[in-house]
């Protein structure tokens, strides 16, 4: 008798006519398959949630220390600085108002934008201009607050400034960034005192 090689023999033991997958084998390979798809899903999902909340954040820093630079800048050279309502009967400061710098993020009042930081040049009459633009904010709005420190009587140094700026989103507002940054001030002989956080005005007189 001739002999049969192994892998014939277990071919004519298979049963005949099995040209397909049962249920049961269909069943699993789907389950299997939306298990896989489900999981990949979900990464992805939390890859894109990441990518965008970071995305989110770098955007608030990017707007929060643009505004932080330009204030601490023109700050940080005043010889005086003073915080009101211009026309309101300040006299003193509508007086400075002519010959100083004039900060203000704006309340949403007289057609302006709210949250905004708005800036007029010193000896400029005009009105003030939104300094960065409505693309720059992304419908974020910020404040701008500043302390200033005078040294202990009797020591040396000079006043110095910390000015923070936050950035708000959502509706309501609600805190989304906020940095600070410390200055000297070179040239102020003023006493001590908190400014901005509000609608007033802050009107720089500069000395460089």
């Amino acid at each position: 008798m001739r002999n049969i090689p192994i892998l014939t023999k277990i071919a004519r033991k298979l049963p005949c006519g099995r040209g397909g997958f049962t249920l049961a084998e269909l069943i699993v390979a789907a389950t299997v398959t939306i298990i896989v798809m489900v999981i990949s899903g979900s990464i992805i999902f939390t890859s894109t949630s990441v990518l965008s909340k970071s995305a989110q954040n770098d955007l608030h820093k990017n707007i929060t220390e643009t505004i932080l630079e330009f204030v601490s800048e023109r700050l940080m050279y005043a010889v005086a600085i003073e915080e009101g309502l211009l026309g309101s009967g300040n006299a003193a400061l509508d007086a400075a108002a002519g010959t100083g710098a004039v900060i203000r993020v704006m309340d949403g009042g007289a057609g302006a934008a709210k949250g905004r930081l708005y800036y007029r040049r010193p000896l400029d009459t005009g009105s003030l201009v939104d300094v960065y633009g409505p693309d720059f904010y992304h419908g974020y709005q910020i404040s701008v607050t500043c302390k200033i420190d005078n040294p202990k009587p009797g020591s040396a140094g000079k006043a110095t400034l910390n000015t923070t700026v936050s950035v708000y989103a959502g509706s309501p507002q609600k805190l989304a960034y906020e940095s600070s940054a410390k200055k000297p001030l070179l040239n102020y002989t003023g006493p001590s005192k908190v400014i901005g956080n509000s609608s007033k005005f802050i009107v720089v007189n500069y000395k460089e």
